[in-house]
C-alpha cells in the first residue's frame, strides 16, 4: 500500500514556520522558497558577546564603560643598590715601624775648680815652696811652665750614663781667679772608663779675673757621666819681667781658683744611658689609600666604621700616639678625628689594641686623590730616671681599615657597567587564543617605573622578550631614539632626594603590538646598566640607602588593528531528529545583529565531538554589516543582516551528523584595516539560523 507524505510535511512546515515566526522576530523577512514540499526547521539561536569570549582576571579588567583592558603589574622586575655602582675595596691591613731615631736628652751641667794651690803641685818645687810660703803676702810672683800635668777628675754627671751624640754642645766657661795671667794653656776633656778623649781645648791667654767661653761639638761624640780635665801644658808670666818694680807685685792667695763651668745645650742623641725628656719623636702622615682607579671622590662620610691598631713598643718609656685624620671632622660636633692612645712600657712588649672609631667622620677628599691622609704624632715620656735607648728602637703599628661602611660618597665614580640578573614572569592573556591571524595590539604602552636616588647618571640596555604557549617569540625592541636601544633614568640632584618617574614604551617606539598582541604566555628581561655615559661632567653622589627600582606595568586597552583577524566560540549543535528525511535542495537562512564595530564574514564550523572530526565548513560570503558607532569609534546602534546560502545533500548530511559548531568571525576593519578598534565588555552577535529544504517524496 502507498502512503502519501505531502499532508504531514504541509503541516511540518506550518508548525515549525510559526515558532520561527513566533519566537524570532528577526525571521520576520525570511521567504520560503516556491518549491515545495518544502520544511522550515530551526537551526541555531544564540549569542556571541565579549564577554563570553573573555572574562574578567588578574590580568584582564573592565572599566565602568565596559571598556576591555590589558592590565599586569611587577612592582620590581630590576633593583640596583649602590653597592652595585659603588664599590669600595676592604683595605689591606696597613703595616708601619717608627724607629725612634734622634732624641733630646736633658741638659746637664759640671762645675769644678783648680786652686791656685792644687795648681802649684804641677809646677818647679821651689816655686812651689816660695808661694806657699809667702800665702797672704803681696810679692813678686815669677814666671814659671808646669813640669807635668795637672788631673781634676770632673764632678758625676747625673743625667746621663752614656751617650752617643747626633748633634749639640758642651760649652765650657773657664774664669781665671789667679792674680796672674795664664798662657799657652792645653787641656784635653776625656771619658775616664776609656780614657777616650772628648775633645783638646786651648787658652793662648786668660788675664786675671776674665772668662772665656770654649764651645765643644758633641756631634758623633761619645760622653760617659764620669769625666777627666787634664791640664797638659800651662805657662804664665807671673807679675812681671822686674821683679823690683813693687807696682806689678800681687797678693798671693793659694784659694784662689781657675774655674771650670761646664753646661750642655740643644743635646740630642742616637743612643745611650739617659735622662729622656717628654718630647715628640716622630711626626709623620701616612696615607690610605682607597685603591678606586677610576673614581676621584671628592667626600665619604662613615657610618659604622672603625680602624681596628695594634702598637708594640720596643722603647723602654711610655709611648703616646696621637692618631689625627687629616681633613676630617665629626658630623655632630665638627671636631677633628683625633685619637691620643698610650703604650705604656712593658719589658714583654706587649703590644696595644683598640679601635679609632670613624662612625659619623666626614672626610673632604678632594685634594687628596682618594686617598685619607693620617697624621701620627709618636711622644715619649720617661719612666723615671736613666733608660737604655737607641735610634733603632721601634714602635711597630698595624691598622685594619676592614670593610668600609659609608653613608654618603660624593665625586665621580667612573664608567660601569654590569650585568641584571635574566627573570622571567608570566601572563594571563590566554582569551586572545580565541583570536587568529595577524593580531596587532593598538595604541598599546608599557610603562617602566622607577623609583631612583642613585645621584649619578644611568643608562640601561633593556630586552624583553614575549613567547606564546608555542614558544614563538617577539621582541618588544625598544628604541629610544632611531638606532639608540638605551633608557635614560633621571636622578636626583640633592642628597637624599628620591626621583619617582616612568619610561613609556609604545608603538612609536617599539613593536609593542606585535609584543602583546602575540599573544605572549611568558615574559623574559634581560639587560645591562651603565653609568656616567656622558663623562664626567656630573658630580655622583649615592647614600648607603640609594638604590634604583625598576617595575613593569601593562595597562592598556584592548584595542586591535583587524587585519586578517578572526574570532571564535564553540556551541552545542544537536538538529539530527529533525532533518530525517532526505532532501533535493536546501537553504540556510541567518539573521545577524551585530554590536561589533566592524564588519564580518562567519563560518559555521561542523564538528563531531565523539570522535573530534571536523566535518564540514559552511562560509558564508556574504558580509555582516559594522554596527553603528560614535565619533568615538564605540557602538552606539547594532545593525541587523539577513544572509542566506544554498547548501548541498552532502553539506546537509554533514549538518544531521555533527552536534558542536564553531562560529568563527573574521574580522574586516574599518579604513581596510588600518583603523584601531576598541573592544567593549558588552558588545554583543546575536544569531539565528533556520533551513528551509525541500525533500524527496517516495510513495509506498
Amino acid at each position: 500500500m502507498k502512503t502519501n507524505l505531502f499532508p504531514s510535511l504541509i503541516i511540518s512546515t506550518l508548525i515549525i514556520s510559526l515558532f520561527l515566526w513566533g519566537c524570532e522576530k528577526d525571521f520576520k523577512n525570511v521567504e520560503l522558497p516556491e518549491w515545495s514540499p518544502t520544511v522550515a526547521i530551526p537551526l541555531l539561536s544564540t549569542s556571541l558577546s565579549m564577554d563570553d569570549i573573555i572574562e574578567e582576571s588578574e590580568n584582564i579588567q573592565f572599566d565602568d564603560d565596559y571598556l576591555i583592558r590589558f592590565v599586569y603589574t611587577e612592582d620590581t622586575i630590576i633593583s640596583v643598590v649602590v653597592s652595585d655602582l659603588v664599590d669600595l675595596p676592604a683595605q689591606e691591613p696597613f703595616l708601619e715601624s717608627y724607629k725612634l731615631g734622634v732624641i733630646t736628652i736633658s741638659d746637664f751641667g759640671i762645675f769644678d775648680s783648680i786652686s791656685l794651690g792644687s795648681l802649684l803641685g804641677s809646677v818647679d818645687p821651689e816655686l812651689q815652696s816660695l808661694i806657699e810660703e809667702n800665702n797672704g803676702e803681696t810679692i813678686y810672683f815669677p814666671p814659671f811652665s808646669n813640669v807635668e800635668p795637672y788631673l781634676l777628675e770632673l764632678p758625676t754627671i747625673e743625667e746621663l750614663v752614656r751617650a752617643h751624640f747626633s748633634s749639640g754642645s758642651l760649652n765650657l766657661e773657664v774664669t781665671n781667679k789667679y792674680s796672674i795671667s795664664l798662657t799657652d794653656v792645653v787641656m784635653e776633656l776625656r771619658n775616664i772608663d776609656d780614657n777616650s778623649v772628648v775633645a783638646v781645648l786651648e787658652i793662648e791667654n786668660i788675664d786675671p779675673l776674665e772668662t772665656q767661653l770654649h764651645i765643644i761639638n758633641l756631634s758623633e761624640k761619645d760622653i760617659t757621666n764620669e769625666l777627666e780635665l787634664e791640664l797638659i801644658s800651662f805657662s804664665s808670666p807671673g807679675s812681671g819681667p822686674d821683679p823690683y818694680d813693687t807696682t806689678s807685685w800681687v797678693t798671693i792667695n793659694l784659694d784662689d781658683a781657675l774655674v771650670m763651668d761646664f753646661y750642655s745645650a740643644d743635646l740630642e742623641v742616637s743612643s745611650g744611658i739617659a735622662h729622656i725628656e717628654e718630647q715628640i719623636f716622630n711626626l709623620e702622615i701616612e696615607n690610605i689609600d682607597l685603591s678606586l682607579e677610576d673614581y676621584s671622590l671628592s667626600k665619604i662620610d662613615f657610618k659604622n666604621t672603625a680602624i681596628d691598631y695594634s702598637f708594640e713598643s720596643g722603647i723602654q718609656a711610655d709611648i703616646s700616639v696621637k692618631i689625627s685624620m687629616l681633613n676630617a671632622h665629626y658630623l655632630s660636633s665638627g671636631e677633628m678625628v683625633t685619637i691620643d692612645i698610650l703604650i705604656p712600657y712593658s719589658s714583654g712588649g706587649n703590644p696595644v689594641t683598640g679601635q679609632v672609631d670613624l662612625s659619623g667622620a666626614s672626610f673632604d677628599l678632594s685634594s687628596s686623590n682618594n686617598t685619607i691622609p693620617i697624621e701620627y704624632e709618636l711622644g715619649i715620656y720617661p719612666i723615671g730616671g736613666n733608660i737604655e735607648f737607641d735610634s733603632s728602637n721601634q714602635i711597630q703599628l698595624e691598622m685594619n681599615f676592614g670593610e668600609i661602611d659609608f653613608s654618603l660618597i660624593q665625586g665621580y665614580f667612573g664608567k660601569t657597567t654590569f650585568e641584571f640578573d635574566q627573570g622571567e614572569f608570566d601572563l594571563d592573556f590566554d582569551f586572545l587564543n580565541y583570536f587568529e591571524g595577524d593580531l596587532t595590539i593598538a595604541d598599546a604602552e608599557i610603562s617602566l617605573n622607577y623609583m631612583n636616588s642613585l645621584g649619578l647618571p644611568i643608562a640601561a640596555k633593556f630586552e624583553m622578550i614575549a613567547y606564546d604557549e608555542e614558544d614563538n617569540a617577539q621582541g618588544l625592541n625598544y628604541q629610544s631614539s632611531p638606532g639608540n636601544d638605551s633608557m635614560y633614568f633621571d636622578f636626583p640632584e640633592i642628597t637624599g632626594d628620591t626621583v619617582n618617574n616612568q619610561i613609556l614604551i609604545s608603538g612609536s617606539t617599539s613593536d609593542i603590538g606585535e609584543f602583546l598582541g602575540l599573544p605572549p604566555s611568558r615574559i623574559e628581561y634581560s639587560g645591562m646598566i651603565a653609568t656616567n655615559t656622558f663623562g664626567n661632567s656630573v658630580e655622583n653622589f649615592v647614600t648607603d640607602e640609594s638604590e634604583i627600582l625598576l617595575g613593569f606595568e601593562i595597562n592598556t586597552p584592548f584595542s586591535i588593528i583587524a587585519n586578517n583577524v578572526a574570532f571564535q566560540d564553540t556551541m552545542n549543535l544537536n538538529v539530527g531528529d529533525s532533518l530525517e528525511l532526505n532532501i533535493n535542495y536546501a537553504d540556510i537562512k541567518m539573521n545577524v545583529h551585530n554590536g561589533f564595530p566592524f564588519e564580518m564574514n562567519l563560518q559555521l564550523i561542523l564538528i563531531d565531538s565523539v570522535s573530534m572530526n571536523h566535518l564540514d565548513t559552511i562560509t558564508f560570503d556574504q558580509s555582516i554589516a559594522s554596527a553603528e558607532m560614535d565619533d568615538q569609534g564605540k557602538v552606539e546602534a547594532t545593525v541587523s543582516s539577513l544572509i542566506s546560502i544554498l547548501i548541498d545533500e552532502q553539506t546537509f548530511e554533514n549538518l544531521k551528523e555533527s552536534n558542536k559548531s564553531i562560529i568563527k568571525a573574521r574580522i574586516s576593519g574599518a579604513n581596510g584595516g588600518d583603523q584601531a578598534i576598541k573592544f567593549y565588555s558588552n558588545y554583543e552577535l546575536a544569531i539565528n539560523l533556520a533551513i528551509l529544504a525541500e525533500f524527496k517524496i517516495n510513495e509506498l
